[in-house]
């Protein structure tokens, strides 16, 4: 057999291909190798991370009154007490909401009997808010809406008045009678800036009624804003006024 021998120029050209195709190899394991030893950065989200705009109601109690037949929610950290002993003879809860630094009082109190006493001021010739008055005085400041609408009767038909939070002015009889300021709900709009004096309610109170008209008693729930009207800037007062908004009757 004759050997035919390699022509050089094609040996070396040979030579060149496999050079470039074993650089190429190298290339590719190498781009392997980095890509595995290569983290990408991952965007870590906590599991108890809360999305934007929603709020928890974690820290949200509720209230509810068996007895009044209604319902708030307040802070977690409010110090809640209820008292259901009767009250002559009929029934009652008193119930008490203390704020955490201790100096704001909310109550929501409910009394299945008359919450009025009388008292004629013209028999003692006093007038509205004087020093040594024999007869309560009071007035409301101001009252807002909270969206809630309840029964209302005149002892001939039942009808439906929106619920209000009123800034209410008041000051206790006797000699060493005391001017102070709350926050309460009232039934229907107030007439505002008139002192008045006879009947003598501690405070404001919403009369309880059934759809059939009748009366189950009647439900004072206030906060109190202290001894004078800047009282009502206090952030545990507007606390508090916000735990009165959420107030609801049972359906």
């Amino acid at each position: 057999m004759i050997r035919t021998p390699l022509n050089k120029q094609g040996f070396a050209h040979s030579h060149l291909i496999l050079l470039v195709l074993v650089a190429l190899l190298i290339f590719i394991i190498g781009q392997r190798v980095v890509r595995l030893h290569t983290k990408t950065p991952m965007t870590t989200v906590a599991a108890n991370a809360t999305p934007p705009s929603t709020t928890s109601t974690s820290d949200k109690q509720n209230y509810h009154d068996s007895l009044g037949s209604f319902q708030v929610e307040y802070p977690a950290g409010w110090q809640i007490k209820t008292d259901q002993s009767p009250q002559n003879g009929k029934p009652a809860s008193l119930t008490t909401l203390t704020a955490p630094a201790g100096s704001i009082i909310l109550t929501l109190n409910f009394n299945g009997g008359d919450v009025y006493s009388v008292c004629d001021p013209d028999i003692y010739h006093d007038v509205p808010f004087q020093v040594s008055n024999r007869c309560f005085s009071s007035e409301y400041l101001d009252a807002y809406p909270v969206g809630v609408s309840i029964n209302s009767s005149n002892s001939v038909t039942i009808s439906q008045v929106n619920l209000y939070l009123a800034h209410y002015h008041y000051k206790t009889s006797g000699i060493n009678n005391t001017e102070l300021y709350s926050s309460c709900l009232v039934a229907g709009q107030p007439t505002l800036h008139k002192p008045e004096m006879g009947f003598e309610p501690v405070h404001p109170h919403v009369e309880v009624i059934s759809d059939a008209g009748v009366s189950k008693g009647f439900v004072t729930a206030c906060v109190d804003a202290g001894s004078t009207s800047t009282g009502y800037t206090n952030a545990e007062v507007k606390l508090g006024e916000q735990i009165l908004r959420s107030f609801r009757f049972d359906n």
